[in-house]
């Protein structure tokens, strides 16, 4: 794997599926490396094995594969040199439309691949009727909502909308215009 310092912004969208078709191998190998406490980078392997076998990651690993598989055509074609201007804008109406379609229609599919990747490879879900609690943090001062609105709508919608909110403010409505105009 490349390290995403290492990458270009077009290859992020394949690094994260490369995570999500070697987790078991990352996962061994991290094994490996935690079990042999000669290795300088003993505190870090164990640290990363840890933190990939949680549900967090794994939500976050397809959070970012399910927004990057929308973008990563339109981050594509704005990155040639040979811009075709009305494509471009043409992809970007196209992404716009298909990130507010994930919005509208809730995370239940990305929720499923979740799930699933976690019970292939045993790694806890926690029951999403029960209250969040943010690691570290302290129980008594923390908001309380549910494991369900945590992932839901301070992740997943806050994300998305996120994406939604840069991608109109780089091309609103004007700025498309002159745009399409100039080509």
């Amino acid at each position: 794997l490349m390290r995403p310092c290492d990458t270009h912004r077009n290859s992020h969208y394949g690094t994260i599926v490369s995570i999500i078709v070697m987790f078991e191998a990352m996962v061994e190998v991290l094994e490996w490396i935690k079990d042999d406490t000669n290795q300088d980078n003993f505190g870090e392997a164990s640290k990363l094995f840890h933190d990939i076998q949680t549900f967090d990651f794994v939500f976050h690993l397809f959070l970012m594969r399910l927004i990057l598989g929308i973008t990563n055509e339109l981050s594509q074609a704005l990155q040639k040199k040979d811009q075709d201007i009305v494509n471009a804008m043409a992809l970007v109406e196209v992404c716009k439309q298909r990130l507010q379609s994930l919005r509208d229609d809730d995370f239940g599919d990305l929720f499923h691949d979740v799930e699933k990747c976690c019970k292939e490879h045993d790694i806890i879900i926690p029951n999403m009727k029960d209250l969040h609690f943010v690691p570290g943090k302290s129980r008594r001062k923390a908001p309380k909502i549910t494991n369900f609105h945590y992932y839901r709508v301070d992740l997943y919608f806050q994300v998305l909308d996120m994406q939604l909110k840069e991608l109109n403010d780089r091309f609103n409505e004007e700025n498309t215009e002159l745009l399409l105009c100039m080509a």
